[in-house]
């Protein structure tokens, strides 16, 4: 908004938000407040006072222009963050402003009610990449480097349609050189037969498993028992007496947090 250079000075930075204000009402008030949230200013600046700022900041902009802020990775924010990008969408309905906030599933856990209740928001689920949408998404990470026959199916049946684990994936076969460019393809050094989840995704998962209440944790434990394929049955079967009655519960919680999705039963009846 300021448009100015990653690392400009304080000076170059307030004249470009002064610049951005110019026609807005209590430009110099929003000014102030702005800047001493980004600590350009001395002075504590109360919260509400914050949010009111940067709110009058992003409708000067939409007044001039649609303003559509892109904000990545929110599973990350501060709860503070989260609660100003809903204050914004509640009190700027007039301006013309939209944000497009991505998130892993984790939000949910964190703000349960996000994007949901309101008339203006709306949530899209990113569903797992189809084969075709896979493969293309490793044509774009290698560029216009070939995969050696089979390998490309190899990594995409072992990502299983995530795209971070698939990036990830090419990244360690690259780094540990299984993977070598040869004469603009890319070629297999070793044995890929098997490719290994890189320890990055598998403490990605531990991270979310963790935090898991303990009866999700139980059923999805036993789930894991029968293999990558289960069945309720088989897990109400395998879990201590007193749960039994908590399983269905706790099975739709985990497709929610999209640790688990439905499938076709494989025995009549479960």
């Amino acid at each position: 908004i300021a448009q100015v250079p990653e690392g400009a000075a304080s000076d170059v930075i307030m004249a470009g938000l002064r610049a951005a204000l110019v026609g807005a009402d209590e430009a110099d008030v929003v000014l102030a407040r702005v800047a001493g949230l980004l600590g350009l200013s001395p002075g504590p600046v109360a919260l509400t006072d914050a949010f009111w700022a940067v709110r009058k900041l992003f409708e000067r902009v939409a007044a001039e222009r649609p303003l559509a802020l892109v904000i990545d990775d929110i599973h990350w924010a501060e709860p503070t963050m989260l609660d100003l990008i809903e204050q914004v969408v509640d009190w700027s309905r007039a301006a013309s402003i939209v944000f497009l906030c991505t998130a892993r599933p984790e939000l949910l856990d964190a703000r349960p009610t996000w994007g949901s209740g309101r008339s203006n928001a709306t949530s899209i689920p990113l569903e797992p990449l189809a084969s075709a949408d896979s493969d293309l998404l490793v044509e774009n990470l290698l560029g216009s480097a070939e995969l050696a026959a089979g390998m490309r199916d190899r990594i995409t049946t072992a990502a299983e349609g995530n795209p971070l684990f698939v990036e990830e994936m090419l990244g360690v076969l690259i780094d540990d050189g299984v993977l070598l460019r040869d004469d603009g393809r890319w070629v297999a050094t070793g044995d890929v037969s098997d490719i290994t989840v890189p320890s990055t995704i598998q403490a990605l998962i531990a991270a979310r498993l963790d935090r898991l209440g303990s009866e999700e944790r139980t059923v999805i434990e036993r789930g894991a028992v029968e293999g990558r394929l289960f069945h309720t049955g088989t897990v109400t079967a395998l879990a201590p007496q007193e749960m039994r009655t908590s399983v269905g519960r706790c099975l739709i919680s985990l497709v929610r947090k999209e640790f688990i999705r439905p499938d076709r039963a494989e025995f009549a009846g479960d």
